[in-house]
């Protein structure tokens, strides 16, 4: 009776709120949240590399954490490619270039500020701060997924305001990532290198500061080093057929966390069966298995 009456709960979502930045670009994002709750515990949720805050099953995925009693707020990396107007996809190239790991540190703390009253609210302020009594800081948790799980992990490293942490198909070692010694010299050498977006058909650049930005600060950004200093509960979701990020990077995750737990997904993929655009009225795939078994994570750990 309990959970036919939490499906039942009236959802409403703030569908544009537009933060000020720090690097010279806003920050949009939204929030889904239940009606008539108060003190509603919050979820901040990254996306990943080529992501976005409405990709695919994002927004049911808002819809059951609100029907599960969270606030759920997400957004889009400053410079992830989309803009203000145009936040699905990747209208901007160049901004998308630009981006590095700093400035999408400094966009979570950014939306860190939203909660806390300090940040800018350019816009859907009434909207918010209608909302801003019912939220629970003190039960406040980070999701991300693929590039924003890593970046979850580093970012909590240092906010212990967050006391949970949800790592979704997570990378595990920024650094194995960087390209062989030749692609970097070409790299270095143009300026730039481009990666095929497979679904947009678009060639995706990416500027060589992107490579020296990383350098510079090769220790913050060691997610082993990161996991081992957290003191978050940590709950590291895996699917057994990801081709993008393998398992293997979930085991290193797990065996450096302080307070693991964990769900490896059988023929679970990177999205675990979802996919972009995805027009469908219910969860596709095992995400309402992954969705599901975070909720009951951040409720009864």
């Amino acid at each position: 009776m309990k959970d036919q009456k939490d499906k039942m709960k009236e959802l409403k979502r703030i569908t544009k709120l537009v933060l000020k930045g720090r690097s010279g670009r806003d920050i949009v994002a939204d929030i889904t949240y239940p009606l008539n709750v108060n003190k509603l515990p919050v979820v901040i949720f990254c996306h990943g590399f080529k992501g976005f805050k409405d990709w695919g099953h994002f927004n049911l995925m808002a819809d059951e954490f609100a029907r599960a009693g969270f606030a759920f707020l997400k957004f889009n990396f400053s410079h992830n490619g989309g803009t203000v107007e145009h936040p699905l996809d990747f209208p901007d190239l160049n901004a998308f270039g630009e981006n590095d790991f700093i400035k999408e540190i400094e966009d979570m703390s950014v939306v860190m500020d939203l909660l806390f009253n300090q940040a800018q609210i350019l816009e859907g302020k009434d909207n918010f701060m209608a909302l801003y009594p019912h939220l629970n800081l003190d039960k406040l948790s980070m999701m991300g997924h693929s590039r924003g799980g890593g970046m979850a992990a580093v970012f909590c490293a240092s906010e212990n305001r967050i006391s949970k942490l949800i790592l979704l198909s997570a990378v595990s070692d920024f650094a194995a990532r960087q390209p062989d010694e030749l692609t970097m010299k070409e790299w270095k050498d143009k300026g730039v290198v481009y990666i095929e977006n497979t679904r947009t058909m678009q060639q995706m650049p990416m500027f060589y500061n992107f490579v020296q930005v990383f350098d510079a600060n090769q220790s913050l950004l060691n997610i082993q080093a990161s996991c081992k200093k957290m003191t978050q509960k940590t709950f590291v979701v895996q699917g057994l057929d990801d081709q993008v990020v393998p398992s293997v990077e979930a085991e290193h995750l797990i065996e450096w966390l302080q307070t693991p737990y964990f769900l490896f997904v059988e023929n679970g993929d990177h999205a675990f069966g979802s996919h972009h655009p995805f027009e469908g009225l219910s969860l596709p795939g095992q995400t309402n298995q992954v969705i599901s078994s975070s909720i009951q994570f951040l409720k009864n750990t």
